[in-house]
């Protein structure tokens, strides 16, 4: 213990007589920022645009599908009546949020952008199918010629049915309509 007390002096008065300064103690490291952690989103909201939308939406005798770059054209051909249950008579998107999870008692809100792209018409129903105990009937969106954001929430009923639900688009007359993008948000 003498010779480090004794060695630490010795140094120091060598650095004075050098007219040397101590050097100033390395500053602490700064902590780092807290990490950002992202808690990831509802695995049940789910939405469909551009390739994606192409591959989800199915035609039926009813309503034709017609891909294009980046959205999708649909048409009623005015063969058959209007069914919003089951997976709809209209085009139709699978939605497999229930098989991750209970929807039962939740408000789902279905929303989606689209225009009017030729017709008389101008407007689209859409619907929100369990495919087994419900459904919201079609609900009525009048579109305008550029592409506008629409939505709706549902109710889901107290069932138990882990299947697939289907989210329908039926354009009402000569409409033609154009359909960018699609999603399913359910709260967290």
């Amino acid at each position: 213990m003498h010779f480090r007390t004794l060695g630490v002096s010795i140094m120091a008065l060598g650095l004075a007589a050098c007219g040397g300064q101590d050097e100033p103690a390395p500053a602490a490291p700064t902590p780092a920022p807290e990490e950002v952690v992202e808690t990831p989103s509802n695995p049940q909201n789910m939405s469909w645009e551009g390739a994606a939308l192409v591959g989800a939406l199915s035609a039926t005798d009813q309503v034709t599908v017609t891909p294009g770059s980046s959205v999708v054209t649909l048409v009623n051909t005015n063969i058959g009546g209007m069914n919003s249950g089951g997976e709809t008579t209209g085009a139709s998107i699978e939605y497999t949020g229930p098989t991750i999870g209970s929807l039962d008692g939740q408000t789902v809100t279905v929303s989606f952008s689209a225009r009017a792209a030729g017709g008389q018409a101008n407007r689209v129903a859409v619907a929100y199918s369990t495919n087994a105990a419900g459904n919201s009937g079609w609900e009525r969106f009048d579109l305008t010629s550029d592409f506008a954001e629409y939505s709706f929430d549902y109710a889901i009923p107290d069932i138990v049915d882990p299947a697939s639900d289907f989210i329908g688009f039926w354009p009402a007359g000569d409409t033609v309509v154009e359909l960018e993008s699609v999603s399913v948000t359910v709260p967290e």
